[in-house]
């Protein structure tokens, strides 16, 4: 279909929307292109259905972490239901529909799933119209860390092995990603790889939901398999014919690819008739959650060198590559494509390290709260009179250790209450600035999201250890706001731009100033140095 022809013009008031499903639920926004967002809401997963869904996965205990597609499909319609009932806007003057998910999970589907995409009864709901329509009852998440032997067979695939992976996809092979974990899929004996007629993932599952027909997967969440060639932006032809020894039919089984901007088509039928959207309204494809989270905060440029660490139970690190980055040297960080311009690619660190680590110090020393910790903190000087340590309490991913490596140094004791908190703060700051130097230019300031972002203590010692200030922002759920400022962008790129939107929907909030950079020079180079001979010593290094 001609691009014009999709070009939504119902009304002149036009608003765009995004839908995003996690690990815990789904949430939405509806955004005015010169007002802002509007209205949101969310669904969990554990109240909505107390008594299938637990907190939205289950934890098989080998490794495993499932999730039901059905549990999407129903808080889906319980999304719309709220978009449908909100008294803020009129359903009808949504002109574009964008989404994200959570990255790496799959939804294996028989070929009944499109047959009945297309013929769905608006009478009925569609989690009782599709419910015999998957391969296989369950999709792997992201928190999957089952399929070591698989990422090992997958470093085969090409003649340099991991690195020659690295190379091509952008990622070691690793874990989480749907590469390894399809390959597990198709090993089992349980006949799902037999039933299957297309792999989807989450993201492209939901915009299919929307969409009436199965829908291509956008590059940025294809990007988390360890299949997709980010300069070529395609299925690696190399490593789906390695991959189809292990997966037979894999380039058949896995779904199109396609820019974040290019829109899919209208809006199914079912959907206007069983919610009330108008019958132009267009859809995007679904992005993965991070790329639209980190535009959500405002990130489009990568000349302005912004970081953005969000600080949940793992601590992600995310920006814009400079131009020609397509791997981690180290091979510990990954690159994704970015939903912004083409060719451009994104960096992510991740690392489980950050506020666990925390944690641990803070239960060993049995501080009942946060408010507790940053009084320790208070009472301790930046740079900690030379102590400090270590606390790579478990297994990182960034930098890589097979083993948890606890070291204290300088005088330091783990009986030093005060002492040891602020060391692990310092800890985990310093970390990020020795591994993050092959995300290009030094940060220019940061954004802290995620629910550890909301402790100023915290973020104060980071931004000294950075030499650069930290800002806390206000905008709310960063994803489902990056796909609003993506659907808007995408139907009117020359009137939206990503300068407008942001502007009106990215507020960078209260700012943290660093006050103590300047004591930090000798402590970071002794704790690099001793970092550098632990993970030698444990058979990494930082270089």
């Amino acid at each position: 279909m001609e691009a014009n022809v999709l070009r939504p013009a119902h009304c002149t008031d036009a608003l765009g929307a995004a839908i995003a499903i996690n690990s815990q639920g789904c949430s939405w926004q509806v955004s005015h292109p010169d007002l802002g967002p509007i209205d949101r809401g969310e669904v969990s997963f554990a109240e909505a259905f107390p008594d299938v869904a637990g907190k939205g996965w289950l934890d098989c205990g080998t490794g495993d972490v499932i999730t039901a597609p059905m549990l999407f499909v129903e808080a889906l319609e319980l999304i719309l239901k709220q978009m449908a009932e909100s008294k803020r806007f009129s359903i009808q003057k949504i002109s574009c529909l964008a989404g994200a998910a959570q990255q790496h999970g799959q939804v294996l589907v028989t070929p009944a799933f499109g047959e009945r995409l297309r013929k769905l009864d608006p009478c009925r709901t569609m989690a009782e119209q599709l419910r015999d329509a998957f391969a296989r009852p369950w999709s792997t998440t992201w928190m999957n860390s089952s399929t070591a032997d698989d990422c090992a067979a997958f470093a085969d695939y090409l003649p340099g092995g991991a690195a020659d992976i690295a190379a091509v996809t952008g990622s070691m092979p690793t874990p989480r990603f749907f590469g390894p974990a399809l390959r597990a899929i198709a090993r089992m004996e349980c006949g799902y790889w037999g039933r299957c007629r297309k792999v989807l993932l989450i993201s492209n599952f939901g915009a299919s939901l929307l969409l009436g027909r199965v829908a291509p997967l956008d590059y940025s969440d294809a990007s988390g398999g360890n299949v997709l060639d980010l300069r070529r932006r395609c299925w690696s032809p190399e490593i789906l014919a390695a991959f189809e020894k292990d997966a037979p039919n894999i380039a058949v089984l896995l779904p199109d690819v396609v820019a974040s901007d290019q829109i899919l088509g209208r809006l199914s039928p079912y959907l206007v008739e069983r919610f009330g959207f108008h019958p132009s309204t267009l859809v995007l494809p679904w992005a993965g959650d991070n790329a639209d989270s980190l535009l959500g905060v405002g990130v489009f440029d990568p000349k302005r060198c912004v970081r953005v660490i969000s600080k949940g139970t793992s601590e992600t690190e995310f920006c814009l590559l400079p131009p020609g980055t397509y791997c981690d040297p180290t091979g510990a960080g990954s690159v994704f494509a970015a939903v912004t311009e083409a060719q451009q690619n994104m960096g992510i660190n991740t690392r489980r390290n950050a506020t666990l680590a925390l944690e641990a110090v803070k239960h060993r020393h049995r501080i009942a709260n946060w408010d507790e910790f940053s009084e320790c903190l208070h009472r301790t000087p930046p740079a900690n009179h030379g102590k400090y340590m270590i606390g790579l309490f478990r297994p990182e991913i960034v930098p890589r250790t097979s083993v948890p490596i606890v070291e204290y140094h300088g005088g330091l004791t783990n009986e030093q209450t005060d002492a040891e908190v602020r060391a692990i703060v310092e800890s985990t700051a310093m970390i990020r600035q020795i591994h993050n130097c092959w995300m290009g230019p030094p940060a220019a300031l940061y954004l802290a999201t995620g629910g550890g972002s909301v402790n100023r203590e915290i973020l104060q010692v980071e931004a000294d250890v950075a030499g650069v200030s930290f800002f806390m922002p206000t905008t709310g759920d960063s994803v489902v706001n990056g796909g609003c400022i993506r659907a808007m962008h995408s139907v009117a790129p020359m009137t939206y731009t990503w300068e407008y939107l942001t502007a009106r929907h990215c507020e960078p909030g209260t700012e943290i100033k660093p006050q103590s950079s300047g004591v930090y020079g000798d402590l970071k180079r002794m704790f690099e140095v001793s970092l550098d001979q632990a993970l030698a010593l444990h058979g990494r290094s930082t270089s």
